[in-house]
């Protein structure tokens, strides 16, 4: 089915922070471009356009890792994307998670 907005909350851990300006979005049929999101500390939120079935948005940021992972082997970062529908139902979630080793 087709989606008609899409909220993409990806909180990050404590050893990481957002390096303000950075995040970038590619949507369907288009250039990739510069888009903030709304920050709340550690919580990252944007709100994306719809896509249809088989369209992809990519979202990329970069963060820097803070002193305090200098005991943590291996970082997780896990986002979450809720969608809706074109009444505004939420009808899809899904996570994503990236690891990176320090």
């Amino acid at each position: 089915i087709a989606l008609r907005e899409l909220v993409l909350t990806d909180t990050l851990p404590d050893e990481l922070r957002y390096q303000a300006g950075t995040a970038k979005v590619k949507l369907p049929g288009g250039e990739e471009q510069a888009l903030e999101p709304t920050v709340e500390g550690q919580k990252l939120t944007w709100t994306l356009p719809g896509v249809e079935p088989g369209e992809q948005i990519v979202v990329t940021l970069g963060t820097d890792v803070l002193a305090n992972a200098a005991g943590v082997q291996e970082l997780v970062n896990t986002a979450n994307l809720v969608a809706s529908d074109v009444q505004g139902r939420a009808v899809a979630a899904a996570a994503a998670n990236a690891a990176t080793v320090v």
